[in-house]
C-alpha cells in the first residue's frame, strides 16, 4: 500500500507493524487448549510462554494497539479451542486521549465477540497498568492514573461468570499510584522485574496455576 502524504512515520510504522503482526498471527494455527495473552506492547514485549515454562501460551500482542484494533483480529479465535484468554488493552487509546467511557463501549464489544468465538474458554480481563509520567521522554498532560483508575472502575464491571477481572494496577503501583520505578524505565512499558511482578501475581492468585494444571 503507498503511504499517504497525510500519514507521518510513526503512523505509517504502527500501521504496518500492526499489519505483519496480524499476518504473521493468522499464518499459525494455534493448538486447543492453548492460553493465549491478547494486548499491545505490554502484552507483546515478554515471552510468555519462557516466562512460565509453557509451550502451550500464545503471545497475541501487536505494540501500539487499541480497543478497535484488537476487536478487528479476534476472528481467529473460530478456528482454535484455547483453554484461557488474557486480555489488556485501553493504555494506548488513554494515550491518545480517548474518552474512558467510550473505550469501554469498545471494550464490552471485545469480550461479547470473545464470548461468542471462544465460549468454553475462561476470560480473564487484565486491569490497566499504572503509569511514571516522570519517567515519561515527553510530557503527556491528559494521560494520567486517575483516567487510568476511572477505566479500571469500569472494566471490572464486566466481570460475570466465566469473565474474571484481575487488578494488577495496585500490584504495579509505588506509594503514590505510579507504576513503580524498579519496573519500568520509561514510565509504560516493563523491564525484566516487572514481568516477573506479573507471574508473581498470577502465582500468587493461583490463577495460571489452575490453568496450567488442565
Amino acid at each position: 500500500m503507498t503511504p499517504t502524504y497525510s500519514e507521518d512515520f510513526w503512523t505509517r510504522a504502527m500501521r504496518l507493524h500492526y499489519e505483519h503482526r496480524v499476518s504473521f498471527f493468522n499464518s499459525i494455527k494455534i493448538k486447543e487448549g492453548s492460553k493465549i495473552f491478547i494486548g499491545d506492547s505490554i502484552t507483546e514485549q515478554c515471552n510468555w510462554n519462557e516466562l512460565f515454562n509453557d509451550a502451550l501460551i500464545v503471545n497475541r500482542g501487536i505494540g501500539g494497539d487499541i480497543t478497535s484494533g484488537v476487536f478487528k483480529r479476534l476472528n481467529f479465535l473460530k478456528d482454535c479451542k484455547p483453554s484461557s484468554i488474557f486480555l489488556m488493552i485501553g493504555t494506548n487509546n488513554l494515550g491518545q486521549g480517548n474518552n474512558p467511557k467510550e473505550i469501554y463501549k469498545e471494550y464490552r464489544q471485545i469480550v461479547e465477540k470473545i464470548l461468542e468465538l471462544a465460549p468454553e474458554s475462561d476470560l480473564y480481563i487484565q486491569s490497566i497498568l499504572p503509569i511514571n509520567q516522570k519517567l515519561f521522554s515527553m510530557p503527556r498532560p491528559n494521560y494520567t492514573n486517575d483516567k487510568i483508575n476511572f477505566l479500571n472502575s469500569l472494566l471490572k464491571k464486566i466481570e460475570h461468570n466465566k469473565v474474571k477481572y484481575l487488578d494488577l494496577n495496585k500490584y504495579f503501583q509505588d506509594v503514590d499510584g505510579n507504576l513503580d520505578k524498579n519496573f519500568s524505565s520509561d514510565g509504560l512499558h516493563l523491564n525484566g522485574l516487572g514481568y516477573q511482578n506479573w507471574k508473581k501475581y498470577l502465582q500468587n492468585k493461583n490463577i495460571f496455576k489452575s490453568v496450567l494444571s488442565r
